[in-house]
């Protein structure tokens, strides 16, 4: 694909060059059978790498013809036993699902948005905080998995989180969750590379050996596969952040004055 590069400034005022198709380009597709066809391809932004998804659709895409789904779209994909892409008719899953950045998630490559916007964690752990910090599990004892890095995103990621946790594992269906509005420490150095999710952990068991980074305690980007698709989520030294506020589910299944 012929790209060509193309400044833009964001709602901050930076300036950050982008790579856009200079025509609407044909995607080639070979089925499983053997045959060949083309779909359509939206222009394409290309930003560090990372593939942007258009406005109006999430950030889950197909990964034979390209085509990113509105959330109707990707659920009815999802739950239907053949998961054929409604374009190319090829089937996949969320695990091999094409991941483009959203262009809300794209603000989240600038660093100072990292460390400006408020995040959020959904959690049944109590005290989760002050138990990630000391590593002291509800029964008293040392567990060193709670006070390793711990997973942020949005709003959304969180509530994902909750709805797929509540569906599909044991754990959490009738617990009491809590979502939890974090600040960052604003001088939290930001890992430069925006990673791929495959839960993050094994790019980020690389990236801990590069001691001036974790030694920081800094945070890492990537973009999310799972929850709010194509969302930037990070991973982040416990010790670097502040619980601003925490939200409760009601009977109802809401979080009163999360949205307040």
């Amino acid at each position: 694909m012929t790209t060509v590069p193309r400044q833009i400034i964001d709602k901050n005022g930076k300036r950050t060059t982008v790579y856009v198709s200079d025509e609407v380009q044909r995607k080639t597709i070979r089925h499983k059978n053997g045959t060949v066809s083309s779909a359509a391809v939206e222009r394409e932004l290309i930003v560090d790498g990372w593939e942007v998804a258009p406005e109006g659709v999430t950030g889950y895409g197909c990964p034979f013809c390209g085509v990113f789904y509105t959330e109707e779209q990707r659920d009815a994909q999802q739950a239907s036993k053949s998961m054929k892409c409604f374009e190319c008719k090829e089937a996949f899953t969320p695990e091999n699902a094409n991941i483009g950045v959203t262009p809300d998630g794209l603000r989240f490559f600038d660093d100072n948005v990292v460390r400006e916007e408020a995040w959020y964690h959904a959690t049944v752990i109590d005290d989760w905080h002050n138990r990630v910090i000391t590593g002291i599990n509800e029964d008293g004892r040392k567990d060193p998995s709670l006070s390793a890095m711990v997973h942020l995103g949005t709003l959304q990621a969180a509530l994902d989180r909750i709805k797929f946790v509540s569906e599909f594992q044991t754990e959490g269906k009738d617990q009491e969750w809590v979502i939890h509005k974090i600040q960052l420490d604003p001088k939290i150095p930001i890992h430069a590379t925006v990673i791929e999710d495959d839960n993050a952990e094994p790019n980020l068991v690389y990236l801990a050996q590069e001691d001036d980074w974790y030694e920081g305690g800094g945070a890492t980007r990537y973009v999310n596969r799972y929850e709010n698709e194509g969302s930037v989520s990070l991973t982040v030294n416990p010790n670097k952040l502040t619980v601003v506020e925490s939200f409760s589910r009601g009977k109802d299944g809401l979080f009163a004055g999360l949205n307040d």
